[in-house]
């Protein structure tokens, strides 16, 4: 009798076991997916998000659903990404913002960027456009590293928020160069245009097709691209090495994460769909309209990889600019 009920219980402990094995390797997914967007609608993070989402759906065969979670520099909507169950049901669609620089500017975060994710696969590499209003005298980086020397203290930066990519970046500059532009956050891409438009700023760092739309409207003026060569998508926009800054390039990636312990089998299957969507020749066009450049990753660990120095990158900077949380 008891060799009987010893047997049940193994019978019944593989019933419950099985599903979930084959459910990594074969019949994933079986329901819909949600992606957490740690943005508000509308921005560069969530039209990427949605653009890849609807790739990933059609070729997954379930929905993936958007779902913004807006907040704290991001750390609101990742930290939910991060307590999720680790099954492939749950992604975070990432960036440089909350995932390399969060964890050296915010002494308290809720999350660990280098733990408490696995990458799966980077998606777009965004750089930033210097801009300045039309009537400043400014016309390359050299001549706004000279504006500041002259007179230093007199002129500002603007940028979507304290901590985020467009202000650390910006205290990059500063670093490299040796001026003192002060910061002046504000709460929106739009926001801050304005500011530079009306030239309530000196300079911003700004990204994505807003800023191209007003460079060619002729409201604002751009200085340099934060590339080594020269953008595809902004051909006419020098360097920064060729504006006078050698050594300032910046990318900022968008990429989808998993839950540290998400099986090995789903973030392989994940990291192909999310590859064969960015390579597809409409989901490339449409990344490439948006002024942002399709990188996906070889590999998840190449990716993992580049967060991990992402990580050291950013902690070097914000420790050398004495940027602090307000």
């Amino acid at each position: 009798m008891k060799m009987i009920s010893s047997l049940f219980a193994a019978v019944l402990a593989a019933s419950i076991t099985m599903p979930a094995a084959a459910q990594s390797k074969d019949d994933y997914p079986n329901k819909p997916l949600r992606i957490i967007v740690p943005y508000g609608a509308g921005g560069v993070t969530d039209i990427l998000a949605r653009l890849v989402a609807k790739g990933m759906g059609e070729r997954l065969g379930q929905p993936v659903i958007i779902e913004n979670r807006p907040g704290a520099g991001g750390a609101i909507g990742t930290t939910v990404a991060a307590r999720a169950p680790a099954d492939g049901y749950t992604l975070l669609f990432g960036n440089t913002g909350p995932n390399a620089i969060n964890p050296s500017f915010y002494p308290n975060l809720s999350y660990d960027a280098a733990k408490d994710f696995q990458a799966i696969s980077n998606v777009a590499d965004t750089p930033f456009i210097i801009v300045v209003p039309p009537s400043s005298p400014v016309r390359n980086i050299k001549e706004l590293i000279e504006l500041d020397k002259k007179d230093p203290g007199k002129y500002f930066f603007a940028s979507v928020g304290n901590g985020s990519a467009s202000h650390i970046s910006a205290e990059m500059l500063n670093v490299m160069s040796g001026t003192k532009f002060g910061h002046v956050p504000y709460k929106s891409s739009g926001e801050a245009s304005m500011a530079a438009m009306s030239g309530e700023v000196t300079w911003y760092l700004g990204s994505g097709p807003e800023i191209s739309r007003h460079v060619a409207a002729g409201k604002l003026r751009a200085l340099a691209i934060t590339t080594d060569q020269r953008s595809p998508v902004a051909p006419d926009i020098p360097t920064s090495a060729e504006a006078g800054l050698p050594g300032y390039v910046l990318n900022i990636w968008f990429g989808l994460l998993a839950p540290a312990a998400t099986p090995r089998p789903i973030i392989d299957k994940l990291h192909k769909v999310i590859s064969d969507t960015v390579n597809s020749e409409e989901v490339t066009t449409s990344i490439r309209k948006g002024n942002s450049v399709p990188a996906p990753s070889k590999s998840p660990d190449e990716f993992q990889q580049r967060i991990l120095s992402d990580l050291a990158t950013w902690a070097d900077v914000v420790k050398k600019s004495g940027a602090k949380a307000q």
